[in-house]
């Protein structure tokens, strides 16, 4: 199986592929939109992206990315983050490499001890092993990134929320997951902008019973102060109460459509 994920090696992104499928073999992408791409034009079999972080929230290019392409999360894959200093010794670290996203989650220890160093933000997490080169570089970076590029780890688990730091990623493929009979579905929607519109939807939701777990707006990138909202809910488009509300939802809204829809436990 050809899996699509953000690389290079090393990441995070790959580390989640490992646990969806260990024997895959991954096709590294230099962006998130490109492992879409990939995967869209049948270059791979699945993709694995990330969708939300647990401390620094939801992953905007994943989610522009959903709305684009004709692709469904059928899975998602939870993932404890351990981000690890690398380098020669922290006392002789002048330049920290670092992803922005491992930099907002490391926020407190990059403060507390590299206040004077040079921070040079990288385009991923496995990037950042890659730069290091003199004794005065280092870098935060996942364990399996500094296994694969033969790292040496100062510090290890220097993100600032240990053990609630979870990334949700979505495993895509050409549709959604079959019931399971413990589903989530998750759609994104675009309505008139009215009073009273959301309370209307989020009714229909109620009166069927059925439980939100997200809601979140984006910009439409059409005009500043106007959105579109993705829904993340219980239950699978094949039951009829939850096809029920995605017909009645489309007769209010501008455009609907289903991202995904996949077992709720998730891999770990």
């Amino acid at each position: 199986m050809k899996v699509s994920v953000l690389g290079p090696g090393g990441t995070f992104s790959h580390e989640a592929g490992l646990v969806y499928c260990k024997d895959a073999q991954f096709l590294f992408e230099s962006t998130i939109y490109d492992v879409f791409d990939v995967l869209s034009s049948g270059r791979s079999d699945a993709a694995v992206v990330p969708l939300e972080n647990s401390v620094s929230g939801s992953v905007g290019e994943s989610l522009d990315a959903l709305l684009e392409f004709d692709l469904k999360v059928n899975r998602v894959v939870l993932l404890d983050v351990v981000h690890n200093l690398v380098g020669n010794a922290k006392k002789d670290i002048k330049r920290l490499y670092v992803h922005p996203l491992a930099h907002a989650q490391c926020r407190e220890y990059v403060r507390v001890n590299f206040s004077g160093a040079e921070i040079v933000h990288t385009s991923s997490n496995a990037a950042s092993a890659t730069f290091v080169k003199e004794s005065f570089d280092g870098a935060i970076v996942p364990g399996v990134a500094a296994k694969i590029y033969g790292k040496k780890v100062i510090d290890e688990g220097v993100q600032d929320n240990k053990g609630q730091n979870v990334t949700l990623f979505g495993v895509l493929g050409k549709g959604y997951a079959e019931k399971s009979g413990d589903d989530r579905t998750f759609i994104v929607f675009d309505c008139v902008d009215r009073a009273g519109i959301l309370y209307e939807i989020l009714g229909l939701f109620a009166k069927a019973g059925i439980n939100l777990y997200k809601i979140e707006s984006r910009p439409n990138k059409r005009k500043i102060g106007e959105y579109i909202f993705y829904v993340e809910f219980c239950g699978h488009p094949q039951d009829e109460v939850v096809s029920g509300v995605i017909s009645m939802l489309k007769k209010k809204v501008v455009f609907l459509k289903v991202l995904g829809a996949y077992p709720a436990g998730g891999s770990e």
